[in-house]
């Protein structure tokens, strides 16, 4: 165990230590670059887990220094690709009336259609608040439960519904608080949007539009981070998921609050620090012992769930095998999904994923530096560093589809804004 424990701590470091070094520029300015927030949630939220699993079972040893290993060697790919140039502002916050008109059109365009599409999923919401106000806390939370499940299992296309809600919807939101519209006016947009994203009862879509604002903002402005502002970021956004998950509940209420609030702690600490590497641990027992590695046979399922119609992801398999036959799905890492495809050869896949995504981070501003760019790159980052949590599948519907075609249209629509060459400088 002491040679277990050495390699975690060594390993843990440098991989953290070669992704701040690819994220950081002068004077402790930081982007939050993909392979920074990808060995961030891959290390607090998998394998300090995986760790713990380790000491705690006495098993699953080998398997774990293979998720450890290619976690560095992640970070390895992405050091032989060095570091992206640092990025250009371009000031252009400051929008004339006929862009701001666009980007308003866009909006309202956008809510008719959700309106229209979420009906039921909005009736539900409506009863939820009003429930809430009168202090009816367990029966709103029951209306929320039933909210998520009809959107989640109704017929019909939710898929095309949550690329609305999650990307598009989030995406004119960014660039209207980026522009120079009234405070009260981008207070308005903010509540209407927080709204729909919790309308569906979960929790993720206002947790990840929340970490693509802060992407953006670090693209966007020069930002520094010390000890004390990585403590006050992680226990906003540590709570904010508590808050959310007191109304999205995954235990059953009772009438004493302070044991809901305890028991919502518990949860809330469940899902983020022991649900992911529980996930990895069912392909540990699994593989190779009743299921052989997959040659890509795996990646391929999950690449099938683009296509139209119910298709059977990896996820949702391993979950079936695990769960005695019932629906469901059980996400893990993309490492740890190397490992189940390509056995120690993962480890290499992993280092060339690790190119890959620096790769991009070099070659995203090599023409534009937009907002509408830094937009949509924030999206990316955050597609690609949740595969971490999950296939790299996810990165199409998380943002790369939906995401740029919103890039595009408004790069089209929107009209350039001449600025003088001193606004703009290199961060």
């Amino acid at each position: 165990m002491i040679l277990i424990t050495s390699l975690f701590i060594i390993l843990t470091f440098f991989s953290l230590k070669i992704s701040v070094f690819l994220s950081s520029y002068q004077d402790r300015k930081i982007h939050l670059s993909a392979i920074l927030v990808f060995t961030m949630l891959q290390v607090f939220m998998v394998n300090i887990g995986l760790f713990i699993s380790v000491i705690l079972y006495q098993n699953y040893h080998e398997e774990f220094l293979i998720v450890l290993i290619s976690t560095f060697f992640l970070n390895l790919g992405a050091l032989i690709i060095g570091k992206p140039k640092p990025v250009r502002i371009s000031r252009t916050y400051n929008q004339t009336v006929f862009n701001r008109n666009i980007l308003l059109l866009g909006y309202v365009m956008v809510v008719v259609i959700l309106l229209y599409t979420m009906g039921d999923i909005i009736f539900y919401f409506i009863q939820f608040i009003k429930e809430s106000v009168s202090g009816n806390v367990i029966g709103a939370i029951n209306i929320l439960a039933e909210s998520r499940r009809d959107f989640s299992f109704s017929s019909g296309g939710n898929g095309v519904v949550t690329e609305f809600k999650n990307i598009i919807l989030v995406f004119l939101t960014i660039y209207i608080i980026a522009s120079n519209f009234k405070w009260y006016l981008k207070s308005i947009i903010v509540t209407i949007t927080v709204l729909f994203l919790l309308s569906t009862g979960q929790r993720w879509p206002l947790f990840e539009a929340l970490l693509v604002y802060i992407v953006f903002i670090t693209y966007s402005k020069q930002v520094y981070f010390n000890r004390i502002k990585i403590f006050l970021y992680g226990l906003m956004g540590y709570s904010v998921f508590f808050v959310i998950s007191y109304f999205t509940p995954r235990f059953g209420m009772s009438e004493n609050v302070v044991d809901n609030i305890y028991m919502n702690f518990e949860a809330v600490n469940y899902r983020l620090f022991v649900s992911q590497n529980l996930t990895s641990l069912y392909i540990f027992d699994l593989i190779p012992y009743s299921l052989d590695f997959g040659w890509g046979r795996y990646i391929m399922k999950d690449v099938g769930t683009i296509l139209p119609g119910y298709q059977e992801g990896f996820a949702s398999f391993i979950y079936r095998l695990t769960h005695s036959g019932k629906a469901g799905s059980a996400s893990f890492s993309s490492l740890t999904g190397f490992y189940a495809d390509f056995a120690y050869l993962g480890v290499i896949v992993s280092f060339i994923y690790g190119m890959v995504i620096q790769l991009y981070s070099r070659l995203v501003f090599v023409k534009s530096t937009s907002d509408q760019r830094r937009i949509f790159h924030a999206f990316l980052v955050v597609a690609i560093a949740t595969t971490s949590l999950g296939s790299i599948v996810g990165i199409i519907s998380h943002g790369l589809l939906s995401g740029f075609l919103m890039f595009k249209l408004l790069s089209l629509l929107l009209k350039p804004i001449k600025q003088h060459p001193l606004l703009s400088k290199k961060i």
